[in-house]
């Protein structure tokens, strides 16, 4: 199986909850925000994690490993979920494939998860952009967007570097097997959104064929065409970010007193979510850029690209 991460080799490898104890003590001391996990841990030492985050009262989020159920990283008080890891899991009796888990999908088992959901405090981060990509790394047409000559050399290095070591049989197979869980789980976005799973906007760059910015904008698409409203899609974006955060005062909506960082658009996303993309104005904490300057800067990550 292909295996993409966006793991810098900055992360902490922990063999024991002893040393996974160490280590959040470690990053405690360095002052981070909060401590994210991987999909290999071991459900010992992801379990040992959970338990010293809440001691020091430090949020811990990421991907729910491979070993530990959605419901124990519910449990746990993992504050969000990456990538949908570990939900598909929780609705179907098979834990192999990605063509066994929607073969054996139950719509009693997803009530009962989304239920679960609803009621705590984890929000999902399905990062739906990153999961197509995956998908449909076999296509040609869709790798050759438009939008990576935007992009430093080095971004495009690493994506050939994380793609160079497979055959063409091995993307093919796994595109192909990634594509029929994609569109699985895209068609439960809608559903598990009305039965009150909360739910957070994000892409996952740098990943293949994940573009910084425009990438969120393709997030907001997939959500409504997974159908969420668009209303929804865009509080995944912007009021629900500063909710899970705890930065509601200074964030995700506009009123009096709050830090002016605001989109303009010439049409409404509520009539058509792909009106995001019709940006006339970005200001950033008070800082005006009309659309002739954000062109020019369009332009230049263009030519610092070439």
């Amino acid at each position: 199986m292909l295996n993409f991460s966006n793991q810098t080799g900055d992360g902490v490898v922990v063999a024991t909850p002893g040393e996974a104890v160490d280590a959040v003590k470690n990053q405690i001391d360095k002052k981070v925000d909060f401590i994210k996990v991987y999909s290999s841990l071991s459900e010992e030492c992801f379990m040992s994690i959970a338990g010293e985050a809440r001691k020091r009262n430090i949020p811990f989020a990421g991907h729910i490993p491979n070993r530990v159920s959605i419901y124990k990283a519910i449990e746990a008080g993992m504050a969000s979920s990456e990538h949908l890891y570990g939900f598909l899991n929780a609705c179907s009796s098979a834990d192999s494939s990605n063509e066994a888990l929607v073969v054996t999908f139950s719509d009693k088992k997803f009530d009962t998860i989304c239920s679960v959901l609803a009621k705590s405090s984890m929000w999902l981060c399905p990062t739906l952009t990153v999961n197509r990509a995956m998908s449909y790394l076999n296509d040609t047409i869709f790798t050759s967007d438009y939008r990576k000559s935007y992009l430093p050399g080095y971004v495009l290095e690493i994506w050939n570097q994380k793609m160079s070591p497979y055959t063409k049989s091995q993307i093919d197979n796994f595109a192909n097997s990634s594509r029929v869980r994609c569109i699985f789980e895209l068609s439960l976005i809608g559903k598990m959104n009305e039965k009150g799973v909360k739910f957070l906007a994000g892409t996952d760059f740098p990943n293949p064929y994940v573009f910084p910015g425009f990438s969120l904008h393709d997030e907001l698409s997939l959500l409504v065409k997974g159908g969420m409203p668009a209303l929804d899609a865009l509080r995944s974006a912007t009021i629900n970010p500063a909710i899970f955060m705890d930065e509601k005062a200074d964030f995700g909506s506009v009123e009096a007193g709050k830090l002016a960082s605001l989109v303009l658009l010439n049409k409404n996303p509520l009539e058509n979510i792909e009106n995001t993309k019709t940006i006339e104005i970005v200001i950033v904490r008070g800082k005006v850029y009309n659309r002739k300057a954000l062109d020019l800067m369009l332009a230049q990550a263009k030519s610092n690209g070439k």
